[in-house]
């Protein structure tokens, strides 16, 4: 799967303007995330970490 996720600020846009520091990142630095900051994932973070227990690369829930 692909997940995509950024940060904005300004005004919305109808078109984009050069996205910045655009790079793929290995499901175990996901993985990392999701357990250092979940708060960031907000509604994604059920299916992220259903996903990642799936695969193998998860965390058990509390």
């Amino acid at each position: 799967g692909v997940y995509f996720r950024c940060t904005a600020r300004g005004r919305l846009l109808t078109h984009g303007d050069n996205s910045e520091n655009i790079r793929w990142v290995a499901v175990h630095e996901v993985a990392e995330w999701v357990q250092r900051t979940p708060d960031l994932f907000s509604l994604d973070l059920a299916g992220i970490v259903y996903y990642l227990q799936h695969i193998g690369v998860g965390f058990p829930l509390p």
